[in-house]
């Protein structure tokens, strides 16, 4: 989705379902188009939602166990 475009930069929103080593850069380059920020957003179930930029928080204890079973690792 296009979020933004002028005449020098287009800021979009990419989503995909199983990302490998420097996917969205890869894509983009390959169209002719360099990357110059990106930003994970979410991963799974987790968002950057409240967090302060550079933030981080603790995982609860039923977040880990969710993304234990993600990964399959019960």
């Amino acid at each position: 989705k296009v979020l933004r475009s002028d005449s020098r930069n287009t800021r979009l929103f990419i989503t995909i379902r199983e990302g490998r080593n420097r996917q969205v850069r890869k894509m983009c380059y390959a169209v002719g188009h360099d990357v110059t920020f990106l930003r994970r957003e979410q991963v799974g179930f987790l968002t950057l939602e409240g967090l302060e930029p550079g933030g981080y928080r603790y995982l609860d204890p039923g977040e880990v166990a969710r993304l234990k079973t993600l990964a399959g690792c019960n």
